[in-house]
């Protein structure tokens, strides 16, 4: 996990004001602090390092500087989306995957969110509109919280750095107390801080200058169509999105190839991602749909059975769990 923060408002009187949140923000990255600013805004990131070690260090920017980004999270498909980008003209300055933000911005506006794969939370500030934009990914991974006060509009990571922020945030929030009470959760946009919002997951704000902040949904979950075909097909179906998934997620540099590695016993220079997915979810009914040599083995009918057995026992919600969200499969 990394953290970010920023601040729109004077930077002049503000810049002691992101150092207390950037120190709130330290154990989300241990690797390195970055800051960038302009007479209207401050972002600042703490980084644990993912993907492009070296130079990917944030906030990242355009050519000229006039837009900044901080990310955290993971872009899955930023390869393709790059060489998309590339194709169209695009310049990037690092190999960061959360880099893709800035093109995928300066090509599509605010709808660049429709482009995205991944876990996410990021701040773009386009310095030239004195607009800030803001977005958290389509389930809520990374959180996201941000407040409105008379020194100044800031979002961050964590309720603690905008706490940092301003002090006077500190006043309870006696509807979400009520709310955790009764339903043992705090459901977004409330936080426990009367003052502090939280961005919904699959929600973009928008701030313009002398604007309120407006914010916006721009994914809703789907149940239909219904899925039709036999159980063959529809296995199929599930073992490709998987192994797609599972793909997708061992992006990283470090975090997602090492866990996985781990927890498949294999050693690191010799590992195969197929054959670490199987060792890794071995155990777990996810595994064995993702295993398309089992389905050609001589006992792949028998292990069909067993998959079918099991998925008629109310375990799909479980897989989807573990599929989406789980530690060993995530890079952080």
């Amino acid at each position: 996990m990394c953290g970010i923060a920023g601040i729109v408002g004077d930077s002049s009187v503000l810049m002691r004001g992101m150092q207390d949140m950037l120190h709130a923000l330290r154990h989300r990255g241990p690797d390195g602090e970055g800051m960038e600013f302009d007479s209207h805004a401050i972002l600042g990131h703490r980084r644990l390092s993912i993907i492009d070690l070296e130079g990917g260090r944030q906030p990242l920017f355009n050519a000229d500087k006039s837009i900044l980004l901080v990310c955290n999270g993971e872009i899955y498909n930023y390869k393709e989306l790059r060489a998309d980008l590339e194709a169209r003209g695009h310049r990037f300055l690092t190999h960061s995957d959360c880099e893709v933000i800035i093109g995928l911005y300066q090509e599509y506006g605010d709808e660049l969110v429709d482009h995205l794969r991944g876990m996410f939370a990021f701040g773009l500030w386009d310095s030239r509109r004195r607009r800030l934009l803001i977005a958290r990914d389509h389930l809520g991974q990374k959180p996201l919280y941000y407040a409105n006060t008379a020194r100044g509009f800031a979002f961050a990571s964590e309720i603690k750095a905008l706490l940092a922020f301003d002090p006077k945030l500190r006043e309870l929030n006696l509807a979400a107390l009520d709310q955790y009470l009764g339903l043992r959760l705090i459901a977004p946009p409330l936080s426990m801080f009367r003052g502090i919002l939280k961005l919904p997951p699959a929600h973009t704000l928008v701030l313009e200058a002398g604007r309120e902040p407006v914010t916006s949904r721009f994914w809703s979950l789907n149940y239909q169509p219904k899925l039709a075909g036999t159980d063959e097909q529809l296995l199929d179906e599930l073992e490709a999105k998987v192994e797609e998934s599972l793909r997708l997620h061992l992006v990283s540099d470090v975090a997602g190839r090492r866990a996985l590695e781990r927890r498949a016993g294999l050693e690191p220079a010799r590992c195969d991602v197929g054959e670490a997915y199987r060792r890794a979810g071995s155990q777990h009914l996810y595994g064995r749909l993702a295993a398309r040599p089992l389905r050609r083995s001589p006992g792949g009918a028998r292990r069909r059975a067993i998959v079918r057995h099991q998925s008629s026992r109310a375990e799909p919600v479980a897989i989807a769990r573990n599929i989406t969200a789980g530690p060993h499969l995530s890079p952080g």
